[in-house]
């Protein structure tokens, strides 16, 4: 297959994955990967595809580190991997992969709260109240940007582990609810809705 027929291939597969098909779409990266496995943007497209279609980070990470080590000097393949390093909680890479991407000039949305969940922990005699709500806001602006980028299943692992470091505040709680229903699992976030109505009930009695 020569470039062009698999520059071709590639705007083909863009096309179905834009429309929609994400089947068709994800056998036409995987042709065009057959062809060139380094494609930066059949190897980013594709983990984005693996995302959308619950196979996950085991799945998308791989790709999007080859689209990140083919194109380093692209935002987006730099961003979306640096996002799933985080997620995966690869944090030692993560600051390496976003060092990089400073050096080179490159930012992105959402990249303040991806720092933050990459800083140094803090020992806990020196944790503040101050510390929890800037952490709990970078939280924030994650799942939202989860949750509006159409990826449920990582929101959903996210508000799970704010449940457990602030199971007093309703965040995660909240979002929980919110990921669950966005994968249509309408029993369960039904019960979660529950739990923060019995969180909530204590506080207007204090």
């Amino acid at each position: 297959m020569n470039p062009e027929q698999v520059d071709e291939l590639l705007l083909r597969a863009a096309t179905s994955h834009q429309a929609g098909q994400l089947q068709l779409a994800a056998e036409l990266y995987a042709k065009v990967l057959g062809a060139d496995p380094t494609s930066p943007v059949a190897n980013h497209n594709l983990g984005v595809l693996a995302m959308q279609t619950g196979k996950g980070l085991p799945t998308a990470l791989p790709l999007f580190a080859r689209a990140w080590q083919s194109d380093p000097g692209h935002q987006q393949h730099w961003l979306s991997y640096l996002r799933a390093l985080v997620q995966s909680g690869d944090i030692d890479v993560a600051r390496r992969v976003h060092a990089d991407g400073s050096q080179r000039g490159l930012r992105g949305p959402g990249i303040e709260a991806l720092q933050a969940r990459m800083a140094p922990a803090k020992p806990a005699a020196a944790a503040t109240p101050v510390t929890a709500t800037e952490d709990l806001r970078a939280e924030q602006a994650e799942l939202d940007r989860l949750l509006g980028g159409g990826l449920p299943d990582a929101a959903e692992r996210l508000a799970r582990q704010l449940t457990v470091r602030h199971p007093q505040h309703p965040l995660g709680w909240k979002a929980l609810g919110s990921a669950l229903l966005a994968q249509q699992r309408d029993q369960e976030a039904a019960l979660h809705s529950s739990a923060l109505r019995s969180w909530r009930r204590p506080m207007r009695r204090s």
